[in-house]
C-alpha cells in the first residue's frame, strides 16, 4: 500500500509539472505574439506617419499653337513660363513673331498659347506693341477696299487680301466686321489687331 501511494504522489507530481509547464510554455508564446502584433501595429503608425504625401499636383498642362514646329498640349511643371511650353512644343517656326508672346509669363493649367506668324502679328511699333494702329490712321472698310488698301492693315498680306475679296464676293459682303475671321487665315489674334481699324 505504502508503495502504491507512493507511486501515485510520484505520477501527479510529473503530470502537475509536465502540465504546468506546458501552460507556461502557452503563456510565454501568446505573449510573444501579442507583443510582436503590438511592435508591427506601433512600427506601422511609425511608417505611416513618415510616409510623403501622395496626389500632390506638381504638374499642369497648356495647349499651344500657332507658329509653333509641334502644337498640341505638353506638360509642364507648377510655375513653368511661356517660353518653357513653347520648346516642349518644339520651338518656334521661322514665321513666328516672338515679340507678339510674352514668353515670361507664368503658366496655368489649361491655358492656351498661340504663337503668331509675323504676318498675323504685324511689325513692332516703336513703343513695343506689335500690330497696334497708329493714332489718326483711317479705317479701311472691308466691304468696298481694294488688295492694296486691305495689306495696309497689321497682319493682312497679299494672300489674306485675297481671300478678304473672294469671302465678300462670294458671301454678298460682310454683315459685321467680326465676320472677317470666317476668311481663311485670319484668326483671333489677327481680328484683335485690326477691329478698330476695320468697318462695314
Amino acid at each position: 500500500m505504502k508503495v502504491k501511494g507512493l507511486f501515485f504522489a510520484a505520477m501527479t507530481a510529473a503530470l502537475f509539472f509536465v502540465s504546468g509547464c506546458e501552460r507556461e510554455s502557452r503563456i510565454q508564446l501568446y505573449d510573444e505574439t501579442v507583443q510582436t502584433e503590438e511592435e508591427s501595429y506601433r512600427d506601422g503608425e511609425e511608417t505611416a506617419g513618415h510616409m510623403p504625401e501622395t496626389g500632390t499636383n506638381d504638374r499642369i498642362y497648356v495647349y499651344v499653337c500657332g507658329a509653333v514646329k509641334v502644337p498640341g498640349v505638353v506638360e509642364v511643371s507648377t510655375g513653368a513660363r511661356v517660353y518653357e511650353a513653347v520648346e516642349k512644343a518644339g520651338g518656334m517656326t521661322d514665321e513666328a513673331a516672338d515679340y507678339a508672346v510674352n514668353q515670361a509669363a507664368v503658366l496655368e493649367d489649361g491655358q492656351q498659347i498661340t504663337v503668331p506668324t509675323r504676318e498675323e502679328a504685324g511689325k513692332p511699333n516703336p513703343e513695343g506693341n506689335p500690330g497696334t494702329a497708329e493714332k489718326g490712321e483711317e479705317k479701311v472698310n472691308i466691304n468696298q477696299a481694294a488688295a492694296e488698301e486691305l495689306m495696309s492693315l497689321p497682319g493682312i498680306g497679299e494672300a489674306k487680301a485675297a481671300g478678304i475679296i473672294e469671302y465678300r464676293e462670294t458671301a454678298g459682303g460682310f454683315q459685321s466686321i467680326e465676320e472677317i475671321q470666317e476668311v481663311s487665315g485670319i484668326g483671333e489674334a489677327v481680328y484683335q489687331r485690326i477691329k478698330d481699324r476695320i468697318v462695314i
